[in-house]
């Protein structure tokens, strides 16, 4: 009796709880159900003792494939149906938008104008806008002064250097000695190619007369031959070594830097010194874009110094045909008239400059 009640009692909770379960179920939608069917298929075929057959788990993978297809597709389509609803609505607003547009302005034009409202041709060109005029030539030009010849001399040899003849800020003379390195080693280099050039000489001429008297072949004398060039080939490379022992000034001018000291030993390439030569010193412009129309070779523009506050006159040499794309200026190289450099002109001063119709 009790084991009677007890199963009934157990019966209604179990309808009360599939009661409970659709009313779940029925509130979801088509795409959930799809799913939730492919799980509960998936959880089947894995148990294979509730399946009559592997066959039968083939079938219903089909069967999921097919219902994702169809799920997929739909949803696919509602995306687009509501992509489709939305840009409809933008139309018409866009649409109405212009419609009212429209019928403002000819309200507007249909109402009459006033006297002070009327617009002469006169009035009319005075409003419309200009054009951007050019920028004046006579805007001032920032300019700064180089020298016309520029060096930085360095050591062609490595060794130790052993003179330095000039300083800082000196004047020098074309083929004056500025420096000189320790060159014992170089010259005994020189003074072997020289006895090898000696030797090979004497054996070219002897090789040469046996030849005449049928004791040497053709091939003895080409060998002799080739030693002798090989020789005044090494007297070359060992002169010229000796001959960059020593740094000879290539122009007049000054001195401006030198990075060396004495008994220091530097190598091949190493800087040495810095170098101007004397002479007109070339005046650069940094012009902007837009000038570029006015700049002409042989131009004359005024020099304004701002260290000696006086006022040189020059004329233009060179335009630089490229314009930096960062700054938008170019170069323009330009030199002071014949008489004025010496001046109290010295090279990295800097200025502004005219250009003179």
């Amino acid at each position: 009796m009790w084991q009677k009640k007890w199963n009934q009692l157990k019966q209604i909770q179990w309808n009360q709880l599939k009661r409970e379960k659709w009313e779940q179920l029925k509130g979801l939608s088509r795409h959930k159900w799809a799913r939730l069917v492919r799980i509960k298929i998936m959880a089947l075929c894995h148990d294979k003792q509730k399946m009559m057959a592997a066959g039968i788990c083939s079938g219903v993978i089909i069967i999921m494939a097919i219902l994702g297809t169809v799920d997929s597709y739909s949803r696919h389509k509602k995306i687009e149906m509501a992509d489709a609803n939305r840009e409809k609505q933008v139309l018409t607003a866009v649409e109405e938008k212009t419609t009212f547009a429209v019928s403002d302005t000819q309200a507007k034009i249909a109402q009459p104008q006033s006297a002070s409202e009327t617009i002469s041709p006169t009035s009319a060109k005075a409003s419309a806008p200009s054009a951007p005029a050019l920028i004046p030539v006579e805007e001032p030009l920032t300019a700064v002064i180089v020298p016309s010849i520029e060096s930085s001399v360095a050591s062609e040899i490595s060794g130790r250097v052993n003179n330095i003849a000039v300083k800082e800020g000196q004047g020098f003379k074309q083929g004056d000695i500025l420096l000189s390195f320790d060159c014992a080693m170089n010259e005994a280099v020189l003074a072997r190619a020289k006895a090898d050039l000696k030797a090979g000489e004497a054996s070219f001429n002897a090789k040469t007369k046996l030849k005449e008297l049928g004791s040497a072949s053709d091939l003895e004398v080409t060998l002799a031959d080739a030693d002798f060039d090989r020789a005044k080939a090494d007297v070359m490379k060992a002169s010229a070594v000796v001959d960059h022992c020593k740094i000879v000034a290539p122009y007049d001018g000054a001195v401006v830097d030198i990075s060396v000291h004495p008994y220091d030993t530097v190598k091949e390439g190493q800087a040495i010194m810095k170098l101007i030569a004397f002479g007109a010193p070339e005046v650069e412009l940094l012009v902007p874009s837009d000038k570029l129309i006015n700049i002409q070779k042989g131009g004359v523009f005024s020099l304004n110094v701002e260290e000696t506050g006086r006022k040189y006159p020059g004329s233009i040499t060179n335009v630089v045909p490229r314009i930096d794309p960062v700054s938008q200026m170019f170069k323009v190289t330009g030199v002071l008239k014949e008489g004025n450099y010496n001046e109290g002109i010295v090279p990295g001063m800097t200025g502004t400059a005219t250009l003179v119709k």
